[in-house]
């Protein structure tokens, strides 16, 4: 089903539009509100109007892509999610089975992965690897900020920042995929991880073809592989 197809009656617009327009402006409020951060109590105000009561499965996609950019989009002076405590909320909706695992979206495991290793890494239980830079590259960084007017959807794209690494020659390489898992370095043994438990239950339960074979392969060959190159 196309979202920007489907209209709700008495609507304008198209029901992606009305959806993206009002998760854009809370990341764009909370961006500019200095001491603010969306909470856990409002966070579930958001996942009941587009997961638990909403009539459009693509709802959940939309909000799952919304939360890991939002908890991306962090920087030193604004927080538009806790990751941790989002981490938490989604952790919690597994564990009591309100969540649909069985149909969980890529992007719904690229986030709990996401969580999974910075809950981690801050109880140091596991150290990242950064990556050496590619030989002649160099980098350019382009911003654009957003301003909302008064007018309905007058806005113009989100605020948004983005690296991009050139060759010598001009030509762009190979961009890092979007679902690629950053690798890391074991400081504790594999079963003393928190939220293991999560990974197992997505691995048991999950039934989406482009889902399980990635949280396994997570399970067996980051994890394996991170325990390996600690003992080296």
């Amino acid at each position: 089903m196309d979202r920007r197809k489907v209209f709700v009656a008495g609507s304008l617009y198209a029901h992606h539009d009305e959806i993206d327009e009002r998760l854009q402006f809370l990341k764009f409020f909370a961006s500019v509100s200095e001491g603010y951060c969306i909470s856990k109590k409002e966070l579930g105000v958001i996942y009941d109007l587009l997961v638990t009561k909403s009539c459009v499965e693509t709802d959940q996609q939309e909000f799952l892509i919304w939360c890991k950019s939002s908890c991306e989009s962090q920087t030193a002076k604004a927080a538009i999610l806790d990751l941790g405590e989002v981490g938490e909320f989604f952790t919690q909706k597994i564990a009591n089975k309100e969540l649909d695992v069985k149909n969980l979206t890529a992007v719904g495991l690229e986030f709990l992965q996401l969580y999974f290793i910075s809950l981690n890494e801050k109880e140091g239980k596991l150290e990242r690897v950064v990556p050496a830079p590619a030989a002649q590259r160099t980098t350019g960084e382009w911003r654009s900020y957003n301003t909302y007017s008064a007018g309905p959807y007058s806005r113009t794209a989100a605020s948004w920042t983005a690296s991009h690494s050139w060759t010598g020659n001009g030509q762009k390489p190979e961009e890092k995929k979007d679902d690629e898992v950053p690798q890391f370095l074991l400081k504790s043994l594999p079963a003393e991880l928190s939220e293991l438990e999560m990974l197992w239950t997505l691995v048991l339960e999950c039934q989406a073809p482009d889902v399980v074979p990635k949280v396994i392969d997570f399970l067996i060959k980051e994890i394996g592989r991170a325990s390996c190159r600690e003992r080296v």
